[in-house]
């Protein structure tokens, strides 16, 4: 199966304009993109200019968010396969949590604690619960996923404390990351629309 976030990396590897996948058209109003960080392509295109990412004062920080949310979509879309193994948990909320929205959520702070460490991540799960004799084998799923997504040979307890990054509550100082490890669980859980 063709990797769906390739042209994106490739493209920005290369150095070369990035083109949505859509024809998108313009957005107007408050929330419009300025004109100097977005033009038109073709007639109802639009294009981000790769050469200021690549050049730009955050450019490190988007390839490796791009790399972050490629790892963590391709670990959802994988536990989206298996769905019978996704264990869907309430939280205090009454929102559900799954495997995956704990696993995408270490995918991306081990990818930002290896890049920034000293970068702060405000998150919306965490650890807490999960090496219960109750939630064993869940949290058991959630490192062989992660594990099985990044390559690599990490413990529960290195796992749980990548989870847990994201408990930083944010504030004015300092630099952090904002993330929501799936935003629609419940879109997910029915095999619909989902986001990282």
């Amino acid at each position: 199966m063709a990797d769906p976030f390739e042209d994106w990396e490739s493209a920005f590897d290369a150095g070369q304009q990035v083109r949505y996948a859509r024809n998108i058209p313009r957005r107007s109003g408050p929330h419009a993109v300025p004109p100097e960080t977005s033009s038109s392509v073709e007639e109802g295109a639009s294009r981000v200019p790769a050469q200021r990412a690549q050049h730009g004062t955050y450019s490190r920080e988007l390839l490796v968010a791009i790399k972050a949310v490629r790892a963590a979509s391709r670990a959802c879309i994988d536990i989206l396969r298996t769905l019978s193994e996704n264990k869907t948990i309430i939280k205090d909320d009454k929102s559900p949590v799954t495997i995956a929205d704990f696993t995408a959520q270490a995918v991306v702070n081990c990818i930002l604690a290896n890049e920034f460490p000293d970068d702060k991540n405000v998150g919306e799960e965490v650890s807490e619960g999960l090496s219960t004799e109750n939630e064993g084998k869940t949290l058991a799923s959630i490192v062989s996923h992660t594990n099985h997504t990044l390559s690599s040979n990490y413990s529960a307890n290195q796992v749980m404390e990548f989870i847990d990054r994201g408990k930083y509550e944010g504030g004015a100082v300092g630099r952090h990351w904002v993330l929501d490890p799936i935003d629609g669980t419940k879109g997910f859980l029915r095999g619909d629309q989902f986001a990282v």
